[in-house]
């Protein structure tokens, strides 16, 4: 089927295994198609052209067959893809933003002040995390009328969403949100895989009546020490004078 041309309100076909427009979109434009490869009737009369090619822009709701009743069922359409799309991007966003600013994150600052576990990581960690946040889809400040005006003029936003790039753009802001989890765990798992270490042991040893550092001397795994020391840390800053003293 041969898509009719942008400026007429229709994303274009972008090219093998992408996501075209919906079915109801291409059905009207296949309709419209039949009707221009056939326009002397219109042209012979105006007030067909007007009616039954050409239309309103926009619409009027009962409108249907016409250049104006496919894009605004176009821009429903289209309206929906934003809405899905940004909020499914916006959670894998605020997923990263938790792990940059939630209370683990915060708690991993407070124990940088161990010196055994100096120098400190945290500063480079919000870097990435960040990064990773700044890569994924925002199409800033839109309104639904900004989307249904532009709509009228052509069949992408300003914004480059389109029905062919939505899913990749979802895809890659939730590999995006996976690997910030990774490189975060991966931070703590390796700062705190120190407390594992025989000769920093040995020095806990020292202060083993204190309840928090019997508990580390405890720990088998740096995921041991991840659970015991984060929510200490959150309750109990001191904690950090205590393993230094």
């Amino acid at each position: 089927m041969e898509l009719l041309p942008p400026q007429l309100g229709v994303e274009p076909t972008l090219g093998e295994n992408q996501v075209r427009v919906p079915l109801v979109i291409q059905a009207q434009q296949k309709d419209l198609a039949a009707k221009l490869a056939e326009l002397r009737p219109f042209i012979d009369s105006d007030v067909r052209l007007k009616t039954e090619l050409i239309g309103k822009i926009p619409a009027d709701a009962q409108e249907s067959g016409t250049l104006g009743a496919m894009v605004r069922d176009y821009a429903t359409q289209y309206d929906a893809l934003f809405s899905n799309t940004t909020t499914a991007i916006d959670k894998s966003r605020h997923q990263v933003q938790e792990l940059r600013t939630g209370s683990e994150f915060n708690a991993f600052q407070v124990l940088e002040g161990v010196s055994a576990l100096q120098p400190g990581t945290s500063d480079v960690l919000a870097v990435e995390l960040k990064a990773i946040e700044l890569q994924m889809f925002d199409p800033g400040p839109v309104s639904k009328n900004s989307i249904d005006e532009q709509l009228q003029r052509g069949p992408v936003h300003s914004c480059g969403l389109t029905f062919a790039n939505a899913a990749d753009k979802v895809g890659a802001a939730a590999n995006g949100a996976d690997q910030g989890a990774r490189d975060f765990n991966e931070a703590i798992a390796k700062k705190l895989s120190i407390f594992l270490n025989p000769s920093v042991r040995k020095r806990l040893e020292q202060g083993r009546s204190e309840p928090v550092i019997a508990k580390l001397l405890s720990c088998k795994t740096s995921e041991d020490a991840r659970k015991l020391l984060l929510p200490e840390a959150a309750q109990n800053p001191d904690v950090v004078q205590t393993i230094n003293r």
